[in-house]
């Protein structure tokens, strides 16, 4: 598969060192990857593959998908409502515009 920009595949020995005891079974994983909105679908894809499918064969998997978004002249009204209509459609139920 290839990796999409701002991933890179660093195969065997890369990326960052995650410290295991190797007497104990490691029981719980966590990881923050920010994600390019750009290649947003490539970048999840990628992550599911890599991480949550394989952890999801021993154990159970929570996935929160945290959208941070900012605007230096503020969001026009009818971004504000798109955004309202949105969250409400998809009945999520953490979202807020600050001033």
């Amino acid at each position: 598969m290839d990796v999409p920009d701002g991933f890179e595949d660093v195969g065997e020995g890369g990326g960052i060192e995650i410290d295991v005891d190797k007497n104990e079974l490691p029981k719980s994983f966590f990881s923050s990857v920010p994600v390019d909105p750009g290649q947003s679908m490539r970048h999840i894809r990628l992550l599911f593959e890599k991480l949550v499918l394989p952890l999801q064969e021993k154990g159970d998997v929570e996935v929160v998908i945290d959208v941070r978004a900012k605007s230096n002249g503020g969001y026009d009204p009818e971004v504000v409502s798109k955004i309202q209509e949105a969250v409400k459609s998809l009945k999520i139920e953490t979202a807020h515009f600050e001033d």
